[in-house]
């Protein structure tokens, strides 16, 4: 599988200032291994650890920026947030938490 630490940040300038830009580069094939995880737990019983979610490090940074930690926040409120932002795809369990 593909290393995705890497954000990529790019500063630009046009009339209206600086900009900032960050991307991160997610292939197909990490998010059909995420997708397999997802599939995989119906099936698996639950220990005293779980995988929840593989959040990326470019969203990692703009929910930081937003005020949001998670490593703070509760897992409840993590899957809440990938579910309402549409990022539902990196959850790697269907188990309720």
């Amino acid at each position: 599988m593909q290393d995705m630490s890497d954000v990529i940040w790019n500063v630009s300038q046009d009339e209206n200032g600086l900009s900032i830009h960050r991307t991160q580069d997610i292939p197909e094939d990490y998010l059909a291994w995420l997708r397999e995880c997802r599939d995989e737990s119906a099936k698996a019983r639950m220990g005293n650890t779980a995988s929840i979610a593989h959040v990326p490090a470019f969203v990692w940074v703009q929910w930081m920026n937003d005020g949001f930690d998670i490593f703070k926040e509760p897992h409840s409120a993590i899957i809440k947030r990938l579910k309402n932002s549409g990022l539902d795809g990196f959850l790697t369990s269907n188990k309720r938490i």
